[in-house]
């Protein structure tokens, strides 16, 4: 957003943010800055601090404005005017609700979430929409009203009307959020500022925020065709004790200055501290969500919006239908009430790291029934926590958080750096830009070596973002766990995982929707092998080829040794069904960026039971999100054919022919199914792991 936009959510956000980037590189002013914001932050009392157990508060439900479009304009709509001087005001009941970020080209902006609490009573009167223009000197001018009914809607729709009471020709449309929480938290309009929220999170917010137009690539037009010569003796980086090896520069872009620079400083700089911020207001973390650090980016998980996310329904969305499917396993037992278990997830080796102070340990295990409904969650400790009971919400919380920690650190580590960083270094290291097959898999490497450079500063640092934002110790925690996942790494195809996890015969996502993205990846490679290599003889004559096979099976655990024809189409297939589907799976974290209290690895150990958001936890996720789930993207159903190593393809278009059927399916699922899901459709589904 320029500033003139900024302004009219806060006329001095902007000079807020340019000074924090400024900072980023002038050591001395760095450190007056911290000393002086570090002053004024910790004047004033602990805001937002939960005092009392939330679960013994009833929770309520409310709907929350989640977006505002304005659509099927005419000519005269909006006069001329700059879409970012526009925005929109809401009234429920005659009382003034709160506003949108100023509208994008598309008219569409994010809502800064009020919530509405949604009773029968409440939901009977409209919301009344002023669309407004901002003046600099001047006060704001209402163009526009609307009239919007939200009865038993998850979307509400109203005619625009001038000032005159005249239709004008544009609609405008509210996307709701439908979720629950504390009343007596919910339905304020007030966010309160910050209270000694630790400034190391606050500067990295915004100097991430500049991030965003670099790592948002568009469509497939933005991919280019391999350029860089092969080379053998490629430059690379090593950390955690060797276990990590990346290239120091990308092929196609390089390291932003923000993060080759501006993050060493800022985690040199600024001292490691242990605040910690838990808040239960919601409308102080919603405006925490959107006004800094989302703002317009995730407009709603790509799966279709949660309706009650915080409930036990909501536990089998979780693990059933979103990356927590990645590690829910088939059992068989009774727990000690006596209640069948037939699935786990089991997060209990979390348990095994070392803690900061006051840090809850967040090792458990999340139990269902044969109905997949959730039955009881038991901690490290062995205590066991059942539905209704009275920590219930809290242990919730806590496997949520432990199940996000677990699928975000497998996803940095497994996905990025070994499923996606070493094929991209074989190919990269062994395979001049004219190959055929270089050309043909780059796609799916776009970009990926500028994620694994960043690794260092930003991942592996005990100082870094990720260290600091982690509840665990560096050493015997943070560290550890980095090592523990790089050693736990085996090479297994997709069905293999699910034959040993128990969930092939499961009728759930993972055993259904990605096992049919499976088939038609490897198919893919099945077939774009076939072509470039008609032969099994030209194969064997390849010895670049050959070299870069040898290369992954040292460098990924369980690959097969021996170089075929049919080892390199299973390794190769299931490379790809990696980095597109289950990579888009794993990274599906747009709920936890959204709702406050979806998360919380943050919690404090003496305050077990009450339920809680953090400053610095919704700092750090919807940070990231922004910058890792935009709105467009390089997608499966997107067309590449023009970075191919021929645009007439016929592996090519046997895979677009695949792709469309394979989601007809998944459409056809979504009809019948207990949640919509579109991980694994090619409407949602990346091209290439960094995008």
């Amino acid at each position: 957003l320029t500033a003139r936009k900024r302004k009219t959510i806060n006329k001095s956000k902007a000079r807020t943010n340019e000074a924090c980037i400024s900072l980023m590189v002038i050591i001395t002013v760095w450190k007056a800055a911290a000393a002086l914001a570090t002053l004024a932050l910790v004047q004033g009392a602990e805001n937002g601090l939960i005092t009392t157990n939330t679960i013994a508060k009833k929770l309520v439900p409310i709907k929350e404005i989640e977006y505002v479009q304005i659509f099927n304009t005419d000519a005269e709509f909006p006069l001329r005017i700059r879409p970012d001087e526009l925005y929109v005001e809401f009234f429920h009941r005659g009382v003034y609700r709160g506003k949108s970020l100023p509208l994008n080209d598309l008219l569409e902006a994010s809502y800064v979430s009020l919530p509405l609490v949604a009773t029968e009573e409440a939901m009977q009167e409209p919301v009344m929409c002023k669309i407004k223009r901002y003046h600099l000197f001047f006060p704001d001018e209402t163009l526009f009203t609307a009239d919007v009914s939200l009865r038993d809607e998850e979307v509400g729709t109203s005619v625009v009307h001038d000032l005159k009471g005249r239709d004008t020709g544009a609609r405008i449309k509210l996307s709701l959020f439908a979720t629950e929480w504390v009343g007596e938290y919910a339905e304020g309009i007030r966010a309160d500022p910050p209270q000694n929220i630790d400034f190391y999170f606050v500067a990295l917010v915004k100097g991430l925020e500049q991030l965003v137009p670099i790592f948002v690539l568009g469509g497939t037009e933005s991919l280019r065709q391999p350029v860089q010569a092969a080379d053998p003796n490629l430059a690379t980086e090593v950390v955690l004790d060797g276990l990590i090896e990346y290239p120091k520069e990308d092929e196609f872009a390089p390291t932003p200055w923000q993060v080759k620079y501006g993050v060493p400083i800022l985690n040199w700089i600024l001292s490691f501290t242990d605040k910690n911020n838990p808040v239960n207001d919601r409308a102080t973390l919603r405006n925490e969500i959107r006004i800094n650090n989302l703002q317009n980016n995730v407009v709603a998980p790509h799966e279709g919006q949660w309706v009650a996310p915080l409930s036990d329904g909501s536990m089998h969305r979780l693990f059933f239908y979103n990356h927590g499917m990645l590690k829910t396993r088939k059992v068989s037992g009774k727990d000690k009430y006596g209640s069948e278990n037939e699935y786990v997830a089991d997060m209990a080796f979390l348990s095994n790291l070392s803690y900061r102070p006051n840090m809850e340990n967040l090792g458990c295990k999340v139990y269902f029934d044969n109905d997949a409904s959730i039955t009881s969650i038991e901690d490290y400790d062995g205590s066991l926590y059942r539905p209704g009971e009275e920590f219930w919400e809290w242990a919730k919380l806590k496997a949520r958080s432990a199940l996000f920690v677990n699928i975000q650190l497998m996803h940095l580590v497994t996905y990025h750096q070994i499923w996606a960083n070493v094929p991209g270094m074989a190919l990269r290291k062994f395979l001049q830009p004219s190959h055929p097959v270089r050309i043909a898999l780059t796609p799916h490497f776009f970009r990926t070596h500028q994620t694994c450079t960043q690794a260092k500063d930003l991942l592996v640092a005990p100082r870094g973002p990720l260290g600091r934002a982690l509840p665990f110790e560096y050493e015997d925690g943070h560290k550890k766990v980095l090592k523990l996942l790089m050693n736990d790494y085996r090479f297994k195809t997709w069905p293999d995982e699910l034959e040993q996890s128990g969930m092939k015969d499961v009728e759930y996502v993972g055993a259904t929707d990605a096992v049919s993205l499976h088939k038609v990846m490897v198919n893919y490679v099945s077939n774009l092998i076939d072509e470039i290599y008609p032969t099994v003889e030209l194969l064997e004559a390849d010895d670049d080829m050959r070299k870069v096979y040898i290369y992954m099976s040292e460098k990924m655990k369980g690959v097969p040794p021996e170089f075929s024809v049919g080892n390199l189409k299973l390794v190769w297939g299931e490379i790809l069904f990696r980095i597109t589907g289950v990579h888009t799976s794993i990274g599906n974290a747009a709920i936890a960026a959204l709702e406050p209290f979806f998360v919380n690895f943050r919690l404090h150990e003496s305050d077990k039971g009450i339920v809680s958001g953090n400053r610095e936890v919704i700092s750090t996720v919807s940070t990231i999100t922004s910058l890792t789930v935009p709105n467009e993207y390089p997608n499966l159903a997107q067309n590449w054919a023009h970075v191919l190593h021929d645009p007439e393809s016929k592996a090519y278009f046997q895979l677009k022919s695949d792709l469309i059927k394979h989601g007809e399916e998944i459409d056809e699922r979504n009809k019948v199914r207990r949640f919509v899901n579109r991980d694994f459709h090619p409407d949602h589904v990346t091209l290439s792991i960094f995008s």
